[in-house]
């Protein structure tokens, strides 16, 4: 899921281990699905250290 810049404030005043998916529903007019080529975009990058772990990760190690 993509989030536009604009929902980081609601995003930053989620507490507990919820994550923002209630936010889809709140903003379900503003939902777009994208059809892709494989799952690759199926894969949680949660944390940082996921992410760095991810396969062609270019970011600082």
């Amino acid at each position: 899921m993509l989030w536009a810049v604009e929902y980081l404030p609601e995003m930053m005043g989620i507490t507990g281990d919820v994550g923002a998916r209630h936010l889809v529903g709140k903003h379900a007019d503003r939902v777009a699905e994208v059809e892709m080529a494989d799952d690759a975009v199926l894969r949680d990058f949660d944390t940082t250290d996921a992410l760095r772990k991810a396969p062609g990760f270019a970011g600082v190690r």
